[in-house]
């Protein structure tokens, strides 16, 4: 099911998002850590940060939400200066 969610009256504090926002080029080299230490298969994540970071740049910061918002939107949201620039619906 698809939704248009109303990007322009998200509040970043309304979002729930989990942990906290991370720059797309801190959660890249994260992602990368974390696969070198525990040998976890998170090369899909890794995929979709590179194309992100292409999409955004790598200096926005992302976060993930959950549904438990006005939106009850699930997915990444991209925020620069305080503001939600973008999301990515997951579907």
């Amino acid at each position: 099911m698809f939704y248009d969610y109303d990007i322009e009256n998200m509040k970043i504090e309304e979002m729930d998002i989990v942990g906290e926002l991370e720059i797309i080029d801190e959660s890249i080299k994260n992602i990368k850590k974390t696969m070198k230490e525990t040998g976890e298969n998170l090369k899909s994540v890794l995929d979709d940060m590179e194309y992100y970071k292409k999409k955004y740049g790598g200096d926005i910061s992302v976060g993930w939400c959950n549904a438990d918002n006005p939106e009850a939107f699930v997915g990444y949201i991209f925020v620069k200066n305080d503001e939600i620039i973008g999301i990515e619906p997951y579907m």
